[in-house]
């Protein structure tokens, strides 16, 4: 599971997420769902894009390239592995090369 797969707007996609997810868990169909409820802001947030920043944020940026590479190429490769819209996995695998900073809006 990739974050990325919970926010998914996408309802079919979203919808197929849920249901597989409750039958991994065992749990009662329409049981589960990612919608965030009453998200308070957190105090004491940083901007990882401020340049006083940089140096956390490219080594950051490097495990995030790393892991992507590897769970594409080795754990993806696994019949034992089961993700669900793997082609939107994919998609969300290949944001995590990119550093958010220079695509951001």
């Amino acid at each position: 599971m990739e974050l990325g797969q919970m926010a998914d707007t996408n309802s079919t996609r979203h919808d197929k997420f849920e249901r597989s997810f409750e039958d991994f868990l065992g749990i009662e169909a329409n049981s589960f769902t990612t919608e965030r409820k009453h998200h308070q802001p957190t105090p004491k947030l940083i901007n990882i894009c401020d340049d006083e920043h940089r140096e956390v944020r490219e080594h950051l940026n490097g495990i995030s390239r790393e892991s992507s590479k590897w769970i594409t190429d080795y754990l993806l490769q696994s019949d034992r592995v089961v993700v669900v819209n793997r082609d939107h996995f994919l998609e969300l695998m290949k944001e995590w090369e990119k550093d958010p900073c220079e695509t951001a809006p």
